[in-house]
């Protein structure tokens, strides 16, 4: 997957990856813009699960404007830190210290990694804290999936 998301257009490499599939995603060509964003949903859809899928015949039937969307979606986030300022969530994470709190993190996450889950647990000492052995990012995943439904239920009673 990776090797397809560089070798799609000359001139993509590690250093410009997010700069050049946002040029190609938001660009005014359509066609380029369609292609570009399921290359690079593909690759950002390998890393949600601890088994990617296969990608062999996957552009059959693709809605190409959704595909569209979600990759100007995704790439927005992530030339923008995602919203989000670790270091400033784990310095107010002390404001949630009386709630329930349930912290269910994939083992073999690639997106947000096993470390950032611990580290706000050591922040949030009385939160449960689920590590699902065999899951990566994605909620579909049948460990990260029970997690937090047995989570939700838990919170049914406060």
């Amino acid at each position: 997957m990776h090797h397809a998301l560089l070798t799609h257009q000359p001139g993509i490499n590690k250093g410009n990856l997010v700069s050049r599939y946002s040029d190609l995603v938001f660009g005014s060509e359509l066609t380029v813009a369609k292609n570009a964003a399921v290359v690079w949903n593909q690759y950002e859809g390998s890393m949600l699960k601890l088994m990617p899928p296969n990608h062999a015949d996957m552009n059959e039937g693709l809605d190409l404007d959704f595909e569209l969307a979600r990759a100007k979606v995704q790439l927005h986030y992530i030339q923008n830190n995602c919203f989000v300022n670790g270091e400033e969530i784990l310095n107010k994470a002390s404001l949630l210290k009386n709630k329930p709190i349930v912290i269910v993190q994939g083992r073999y996450d690639m997106v947000c990694p096993p470390k950032t889950a611990y580290e706000l647990k050591q922040q949030l000492p009385e939160s449960d804290f689920i590590m699902v052995p065999d899951a990566g990012h994605s909620a579909s995943e049948t460990g990260i999936l029970s997690a937090l439904i047995d989570a939700t239920e838990k919170f049914k009673s406060f």
